[in-house]
């Protein structure tokens, strides 16, 4: 049994992505940066990407290292997605604002803070809102790209036994599926 060069030269073993991010790493997509240390954005086409921002602890190095992550994603999106200074990158906030997860100021302004995000599977409407929103970004230039921020499941349980509600990254994973579906990426077989 061999073994490539990359997993030969790494002494660390390799993380097995969970919940979206399994998502992602099925796709082939890589997350930005050297590791994924640096940055939240994870490529799940060219054109959409997800932020899932890891919090949940309220101690000042958790915070601290939030915010150094927020600023590379930022710095990432500034770099990769602006032309002649224009940005085509727009973040869909999905974060409670209560929480303040996201600093608008960091991606120039350019964030939609979703504030009727619903605790349960999202209704047919919400989708479809949500869905044509990205798609009316997406087509209004070839270089936009969407982002879709919000709280990973590492700081959540999957459901919530008191409100029967499920966590954000499950209504997260349902919302880009649709979006995939509407947008004709990828075709039902059935």
């Amino acid at each position: 049994m061999s073994m490539s060069n990359r997993e030969s030269s790494s002494s660390l073993p390799a993380k097995k992505p969970k919940g979206l991010l399994s998502l992602a790493a099925s796709f082939g997509r890589s997350l930005v940066g050297k590791n994924e240390e640096e940055s939240y954005l994870i490529y799940i086409t060219k054109r959409l990407i997800i932020a899932p921002v890891t919090v949940g602890i309220a101690d000042t190095r958790a915070v601290e290292q939030h915010n150094k992550k927020l600023a590379a994603s930022a710095k990432y999106l500034n770099r990769d997605h602006c032309k002649d200074g224009v940005q085509h990158y727009l973040v869909w906030n999905m974060t409670r604002p209560d929480k303040g997860l996201c600093k608008p100021d960091l991606f120039g302004n350019q964030v939609l803070d979703v504030t009727k995000f619903p605790l349960y599977v999202p209704t047919l409407q919400f989708t479809f809102d949500f869905c044509n929103m990205i798609r009316y970004w997406l087509k209004q230039d070839q270089l936009n790209v969407a982002v879709i921020l919000y709280e990973d499941a590492h700081t959540q349980p999957p459901v919530d036994p008191v409100r029967m509600a499920i966590n954000d990254e499950s209504r997260i994973a349902y919302l880009v599926s649709a979006f995939l579906s509407y947008s004709g990426e990828f075709k039902a077989t059935f």
